[in-house]
């Protein structure tokens, strides 16, 4: 059974944002590959990183993963 906390999914774009920084994508390429500025990426991550308290990227990706995220 999940947990509470993977049934509140980020939306799309920040999931794929997710799974491209987890497959090691730098920023730069992500911006590239969903068609965002690099700004907005970074924004992306601002708003994961809030909503599940990280603190940098590596902290995220930890949480994303434990919440089923990825």
């Amino acid at each position: 059974m999940p947990s509470e906390e993977s049934v509140e999914q980020p939306p799309v774009i920040q999931r794929r944002i997710l799974l491209l920084l987890a497959a090691g994508f730098t920023i730069s390429t992500i911006a590239k590959l969903v068609f965002l500025s690099e700004r907005a990426v970074y924004e992306h991550i601002a708003a994961l990183k809030s909503a599940t308290g990280a603190k940098n990227q590596f902290a995220l990706g930890a949480e994303a993963a434990k919440r089923g995220w990825l």
